[in-house]
């Protein structure tokens, strides 16, 4: 996944440096949920506002898509990372409908079919109180819900 963000423009450093999100709380992976999900927020006003953290999420598509009530709408195809960044400043995303779920879910069985392994990917924005009390909670069940899908990634899965 690493390297797949770095081909379009998304490296590491980027996210570090342009975007200045830190890590203040994850929920790692569980084989029962199919999902983690980490929390961040902005030390610097320098592409994002502060006082939001983002809840980024990610897992089996199934999983991810059944704690989704909204999506992220296409940007004109436009990867750059001002695009990016105006898609995480959205407050209002498209609500989830149960044709949008039908077809996410047929993109993934055909990427699965093809021998990818396919993760799903969902964000949420919250304001720092919010998030401070998701991670005060303990409780993955607080970060992972209300969620706006992103998309669908496929992997080369070599065995091992």
């Amino acid at each position: 996944m690493v390297v797949a963000a770095q081909k379009s423009g998304f490296s590491r450093e980027f996210f570090l440096k342009t975007v200045a999100l830190t890590k203040v709380g994850e929920y790692a992976f569980d084989s029962e949920r199919k999902l983690m999900s980490a929390i961040y927020k902005p030390t610097t006003a320098t592409v994002l506002p502060l006082g939001y953290s983002y809840i980024l999420c990610k897992g089996a598509p199934e999983a991810v898509l059944g704690r989704c009530t909204h999506y992220m709408g296409a940007n004109d195809d436009d990867m750059s990372s001002h695009s990016f960044t105006n898609s995480l400043m959205k407050t209002e995303q498209n609500p989830l409908t149960e044709q949008y779920v039908d077809f996410v879910s047929a993109q993934a069985e055909k990427m699965a079919n093809a021998g990818l392994r396919v993760l799903g990917f969902a964000i949420r924005r919250v304001n720092d109180e919010e998030g401070i009390g998701i991670i005060k909670a303990k409780k993955d069940t607080e970060s992972e819900k209300s969620l706006s899908f992103v998309g669908l990634i496929g992997l080369i899965d070599p065995p091992k």
